[in-house]
């Protein structure tokens, strides 16, 4: 896969970002509900180069097709492909995060008892295994796709995405939900935040829904989750002093305008001058302004 770098993560804390795949990522899958047979069915954690779950050789990259559940709370299908990309400064720091989810199904298969009409709770969780370190995090989610109905409407199928460094939360996007609608129902959102405090963690990037059997989400496009480091705050109070000195300045310059230049008393300028010249007594026009 070539590098991806988006845009997005150029901060102005870096000149010349240098964007790379990351080395490590992974992908959670749950159903959440009760399992009959403990402890495996209902959740599925996929590691980058997992051997018997990611189909996609490549380092930052996850291609994963795997059914998760058990009835009657529910079972579902999930398939995509995650992208992680990494960026970091001059200095090899890290200062961007991007978690891409793309090309991607979910598909509730069978069971269901949550609600009406009854449906399943399920989730995935996309985890950064680079992590990001900074006084504070901004950040953004993206969310472009549709739900659809595998018997011409919609019984019931709902979807909202968040983003996290750690546990400090920073962007949530909600679409509303498609309940007995005919199919497909498209839906596009975005949100952007920034973290309360200082973090030092992963990037995660959460992926939460309710589907009925036979309904799906659909993301052709994509689901993002960025996060980029904000500048150190002694970098903001310096460049805000020195706004606040040249706004000064500039005031006080407009209020007194520029000051004419007078001459010295002692100086030659300001002494009288004779009106006339007469070459034989030395008075008259000043020669020095009057050359004869």
């Amino acid at each position: 896969m070539a590098t991806r770098c988006s845009f997005l993560l150029g901060l102005v804390v870096s000149i010349y970002p240098i964007c790379t795949p990351a080395s490590a990522t992974s992908i959670g899958l749950t159903r959440f509900g009760g399992c009959l047979t403990p402890p495996g069915g209902c959740t599925l954690t996929i590691n980058d180069n997992d051997p018997l779950h990611d189909l996609d050789p490549t380092v930052g990259v996850i291609r994963f097709n795997a059914q998760i559940g058990q009835n009657p709370d529910g079972i579902f299908s999930a398939s995509g492909t995650l992208f992680e990309v990494v960026s970091r400064d001059a200095a090899g720091r890290v200062i961007g995060l991007a978690l891409t989810l793309t090309d991607a199904i979910v598909l509730g298969l069978s069971g269901g008892t949550i609600g009406t009409p009854p449906h399943m709770l399920g989730q995935i969780a996309l985890v950064s295994n680079v992590p990001i370190s900074a006084p504070g995090v901004t950040g953004s989610v993206f969310l472009f796709g549709q739900y659809a109905g595998t018997t011409g409407t919609i019984g019931f199928a709902d979807i909202a995405i968040a983003g996290f460094v750690g546990g400090a939360f920073f962007a949530r996007a909600d679409p509303p939900p498609a309940i007995g609608a005919p199919t497909p129902v498209g839906f596009m959102q975005s949100a952007s935040g920034s973290t309360c405090c200082p973090v030092n963690n992963l990037l995660i990037g959460t992926i939460d829904f309710g589907l009925a059997a036979g309904d799906a989400f659909l993301l052709p496009l994509s689901a993002d989750f960025t996060a980029q480091a904000i500048p150190e705050p002694v970098t903001f109070l310096l460049l805000g002093a020195g706004l606040i000195g040249l706004g000064s300045l500039a005031r006080v310059w407009r209020r007194i305008g520029p000051k004419e230049e007078v001459p010295s008393a002692r100086s030659p300028e300001a002494q009288p001058q004779p009106l006339c010249w007469n070459g034989a007594t030395g008075e008259g026009r000043d020669p020095r302004r009057f050359k004869t």
